[in-house]
């Protein structure tokens, strides 16, 4: 019984004080989670990570997430581009 979807709604907590210099940004995040395939599935994620910021505007974001739907852990590790 494999999964077909899973999508996730969240709040992330930036752990230090915003500042332009700062080049790590660690984070924590934790939310609402749905998977579906011929039924639906409710559950929670959290996790935790770090953006990691090359200039001014953009950031590489290393996140690590557990994803828990009835009981079942997905541990998901992402690796993506923050803009601000």
């Amino acid at each position: 019984n494999s999964v077909h979807g899973v999508g996730s709604a969240n709040l992330s907590y930036h752990l230090l004080p915003k500042t332009t210099d700062r080049k790590l940004e660690p984070f924590v995040v934790a939310g609402y989670a749905i998977a579906f395939r011929a039924g639906v599935g409710h559950g929670t994620n959290f996790g935790g990570g770090a953006n990691v910021w090359l200039s001014d505007h953009v950031a590489l974001r290393f996140e690590v997430r557990d994803t828990v739907i009835i009981g079942d852990h997905q541990v998901g590790y992402r690796i993506g581009v923050t803009f601000r």
